[in-house]
């Protein structure tokens, strides 16, 4: 990639943006020498990893999409944090254990590594999503803050304990440690490892790749809870259609946050703005320059005096030229 053309004085600046010495028309060359900075300096090509630049640059610049990702960051916290005392409540408060149709016919399995570490590398795959599209973003965030406080405030309405022979997960393990606010093992309606992927499986609806990521997620998580009798089977059905009216809830909430997630373009870069827009005026200006050519050729030619070694010279200079007659 070349590196932009700088200019030491005004003549070379003019040389620039008019070459030969200005005979062609003004607004031709300056477009010409625009693309030379676009195309050459500013390449639009398939790179991905330059494109994914130019949206995070023309995305994070602007101040409203800041504030939008604040605005979710700070409800997802208020949301983990409203989940960690659900959590300690539930604790203090649990009952006793009741039968289920589907977990008394069902051994259990350990399910360890699907119920921590796949959870995380689940995380870490809808962080990689948001990052290729920075402008799903805003929404996503507020979404999964949104699920995380209604799932606060129903573990809190019915306090029964886990599954009598429900799989002892790993204390010891480093992820168990991380989201023990999370999950105490009590917080059982409704199931986060079948709502959440399949909350997001409906936000990415429109993209079939994400789409059945995060439906395969969805089926995996509630499989594993019920086969290591971690939560009882209405929690993992239920959260389908709690998830889904979630997803109604944001998006009656967050309906500009929702429009740029469904977006398909980003805003441009700021060089490729500014190239397009003076490309619209300078094409303004041409018509207008090319009509004036037009008029002062025809006048000229009338006259018979027409410079066929670049533009039309001046009428001016033209009348004060000393006449044959007077020498």
């Amino acid at each position: 990639m070349g590196s932009i053309p700088t200019f030491g004085s005004i003549r070379q600046l003019k040389d620039f943006f008019l070459p030969n010495n200005g005979r062609e028309s003004p607004t031709a060359g300056f477009k010409t020498r625009l693309d030379v900075i676009q195309v050459k300096h500013y390449p639009k090509n398939n790179d991905i990893m330059r494109t994914l630049v130019q949206k995070h640059i023309s995305l994070w610049a602007q101040r409203a999409f800041l504030l939008n990702v604040l605005l979710g960051l700070v409800l997802l916290g208020a949301g983990i944090s409203a989940t960690y005392y659900a959590n300690f409540y539930t604790s203090i408060h649990a009952s006793n254990s009741v039968t289920d149709i589907i977990l008394d016919n069902v051994p259990v399995v350990n399910v360890d590594f699907v119920f921590n570490e796949g959870a995380m590398i689940f995380f870490v795959c809808v962080a990689l999503l948001l990052i290729y599209e920075p402008r799903r973003i805003p929404f996503v965030l507020k979404s999964i803050a949104i699920f995380y406080i209604i799932r606060s405030i129903f573990m809190m309405l019915t306090h029964l304990a886990p599954p009598f022979n429900a799989l002892p997960l790993d204390a010891g393990d480093l992820i168990t440690k991380l989201s023990s606010g999370l999950s105490s093992g009590n917080d059982l309606f409704f199931s986060a490892h079948t709502g959440l992927p399949f909350l997001l499986a409906i936000i990415f609806w429109g993209d079939k790749l994400p789409r059945y990521f995060f439906l395969f997620s969805a089926a995996l998580g509630g499989t594993s809870v019920l086969l290591g009798h971690l939560h009882y089977s209405i929690d993992v059905f239920s959260a389908l259609f709690i998830s889904f009216g979630i997803f109604y809830i944001a998006k009656m909430f967050f309906k500009k946050d929702y429009v740029l997630f469904s977006s398909r373009e980003y805003i441009p870069s700021t060089v490729d703005a500014l190239a397009d827009f003076l490309r619209v005026r300078l094409n303004q200006f041409d018509s207008r320059d090319r009509k004036n050519y037009s008029k002062r050729d025809e006048g000229d030619t009338k006259l018979g005096r027409v410079d066929h070694r670049g533009p039309p010279v001046e009428r001016a200079s033209l009348t004060s030229r000393p006449s044959s007659r007077n020498l």
